[in-house]
């Protein structure tokens, strides 16, 4: 819901004289006229490639606040795109406030003049941006990365423990073992008669 009252605020927010037109996924591929502002719904992933790496795509605007991770901007700088993101949540993480983008808060302001930031850039600097996101995804975020963190993390469970964890360990199991194992023995032995 808070999605059409965000959508509905920015259509109405754009002005009369601009051409404006709002499409799902299926209506793409049969627009006919050319707006100024487009408002795409439910991108597809061939979508989202063709406008990430656009030749007119100068940066991808994040404004979710407090989201968990957020694929967008670390799929925005696998396609060396430089990243403009609310310095909440998730991009906290994964931008590098201005190397790989910019971290604002969510003031209309302060996002306006960071917009003009980048597009002020010039070529080489975008690249450099670009390139540092690209560097950072592939040294953070990628699949081989991820799967080694994650076989660490197993490891690190399946590690031999210390001693005195062990010796807490057996302590814990002898006492429950103490406790269960006669429990265990009269409910059989009742269930057995019964």
């Amino acid at each position: 819901m808070d999605n059409r009252r965000t959508l509905k605020a920015l259509q109405d927010s754009v002005p009369k004289d601009l051409v404006q037109l709002t499409l799902s996924t299926e209506d793409v591929e049969g627009a006919e006229c050319m707006p100024d502002v487009l408002f795409l719904l439910n991108v597809s992933q061939e979508h989202k490639l063709a406008l990430l790496h656009g030749r007119s795509t100068k940066l991808l605007g994040y404004t979710a606040s407090n989201e968990h991770l957020g694929i967008g901007p670390l799929e925005a700088m696998a396609c060396r795109l430089p990243v403009l993101a609310v310095d909440s949540g998730g991009p906290k993480e994964t931008v590098s406030d201005t190397r790989t983008g910019f971290l604002v808060p969510p003031d209309p302001e302060r996002w306006a003049q960071s917009i003009r930031n980048i597009l002020a850039m010039d070529d080489q600097q975008r690249r450099q941006m670009g390139d540092a996101g690209r560097d950072r995804v592939l040294e953070l975020f990628s699949t081989e990365v991820m799967a080694k963190h994650f076989e660490r993390a197993i490891r690190d469970i399946l590690s031999p423990v210390r001693q005195t964890d062990l010796w807490l360990e057996q302590g814990f199991f002898h006492l429950l073992a103490f406790i269960f194992v006669p429990f265990l023995t009269i409910w059989v032995g009742t269930w057995k008669f019964m």
